[in-house]
């Protein structure tokens, strides 16, 4: 950092004053009194924060003035720019940093002020700028060299910021974990160094065996190269038997289809002579047989119509069981019928005995109701009376006709059981004849 100038308002003896400086070394001269230990006062208290022993920033303020104002401008050697810190102390504070170029206030308050000041000084930020200003930097004049003949107790508080030494006791301390790992690693790779080592004695055996497992694989190669060879011509033989292996079996299939075709056009043949031996002595017992033969089928045709009248006597029984099944419905759906035209007329008295019961008016209009739907059903039924009449009468006349017909069947059947005899007797009179 480099200061450029400072201005002094109402500070101290100062009125309003400007001070430059020049690049390099500058010297402040003037006589007791005139204001030089001013200067550095005022630069202490702009950029270190610092105020004499013994002073309060009221102290700074001139005579009769109600407030002072130091303004530093100095180049920063962190981005070559230059900047102005105001201070001002009295009636009213103010504290910040301007940039002339741009116009611009950059921070303001004592906190943000010292944070940019260490930042563009070059110290740490936990450094406190007041002690570097006071032992180092602005010394006051005859004490150069008296922090120097101070107790070491006394001249470690000083020095020791001065110096850093926490810095690298702190830095110092930070190492030990590297450190620490180092030796662990070193530790490490020692023991693995050993056994690496030990493993380096047992090389040359390991070359041996390396050698002779080689060995060991360059004739196993060459036999399974051999056993290879081996197997394809075992395999090609093994194709060339299954292929006259299947050759033979389909020639003994062959020879067996053959053998059972002969046995099955022998047992033909001997069928056929068996069946030709029959039908010539069944043509002789024909010819010797032949009346018995046709009495034998024209009593099987006598059969065959009496089985014909048999059935359909049958049907005509199972005609007449469902006529009478018909006519048992149709007569219980008379006697309901006859049951509910009681009921109506038993439903018309309570009618009249109701139409006499006024005080029971509700009870009266239910039962009327439900005798009028009886009364109409009534009607109902003597609508349909004549025509289930009709149909009783028919059914009665089939009764008639059915009975008649049961009176047919068991005739038919009479004579039905008589050819069967004569059928018999003719069948006797066959076997005895043959």
């Amino acid at each position: 950092m480099q200061i450029v100038s400072l201005r002094l308002e109402n500070f101290k003896s100062y009125d309003d004053t400007l001070i430059e400086f020049t690049a390099g070394t500058n010297a402040i001269v003037g006589h007791n009194g005139a204001g030089k230990s001013s200067v550095l006062e005022a630069i202490g208290f702009a950029l270190f924060d610092h105020t004499p022993p013994g002073y309060s920033q009221s102290d700074f303020v001139r005579e009769g003035a109600r407030s002072a104002t130091v303004t530093v401008t100095f180049l920063s050697s962190v981005d070559e720019r230059e900047y102005r810190a105001i201070r001002r102390c009295g009636s009213s504070n103010l504290y910040q940093i301007y940039d002339p170029d741009v116009d611009l206030k950059v921070c303001e308050g004592k906190a943000d002020v010292l944070f940019f000041l260490r930042e563009h000084l070059g110290v740490e930020a936990d450094t406190n700028l007041s002690d570097l200003f006071s032992n180092a930097v602005g010394v006051p004049q005859g004490l150069l060299t008296s922090a120097f003949l101070e107790t070491p107790s006394r001249r470690k508080p000083i020095f020791d910021p001065l110096l850093r030494v926490e810095e690298y006791k702190r830095a110092f301390d930070l190492l030990n974990g590297p450190l620490r790992t180092l030796n662990q690693r070193q530790a490490e790779l020692d023991v693995l160094i050993s056994g690496l080592a030990a493993r380096l004695e047992r090389l040359p055996l390991l070359a041996e065996s390396v050698g002779a497992l080689q060995k060991s694989i360059a004739a196993a190669e060459k036999q399974r190269v051999d056993l290879e060879a081996q197997k394809q011509q075992i395999q090609a033989q093994r194709q060339a038997t299954d292929q006259l292996r299947a050759q033979i079996a389909d020639m003994a299939a062959m020879v067996r289809q053959a053998q059972q075709q002969v046995t099955h056009w022998t047992q033909q043949t001997q069928s056929a002579q068996e069946r030709l031996d029959e039908a010539v002595h069944a043509q002789e017992q024909v010819e010797a047989n032949r009346a018995g033969h046709e009495a034998y089928t024209a009593a099987a045709q006598a059969q065959r119509d009496l089985d014909a009248d048999a059935r359909r006597r049958q049907d005509l029984r199972d005609q007449a069981a469902t006529r009478d099944k018909q006519l048992s419905l149709e007569l219980a759906e008379q006697a309901r019928q006859q049951a509910l035209l009681a009921e109506i007329a038993e439903a018309e008295t309570v009618v009249a005995s109701l139409n006499d019961a006024v005080a029971a008016e509700d009870r009266v209009t239910a039962g009327l109701r439900q005798a009028e739907h009886r009364a109409a059903q009534l009607r109902d039924l003597q609508k349909q009376r004549p025509r289930r009449q009709k149909a009783v009468t028919e059914a009665e006349n089939r009764l008639a006709s059915l009975q008649q017909q049961l009176a047919q069947v068991d005739a038919v059947q009479q004579s039905l059981d008589a050819g069967r005899a004569r059928l018999d007797e003719v069948a006797l009179a066959l076997v005895a004849a043959r």
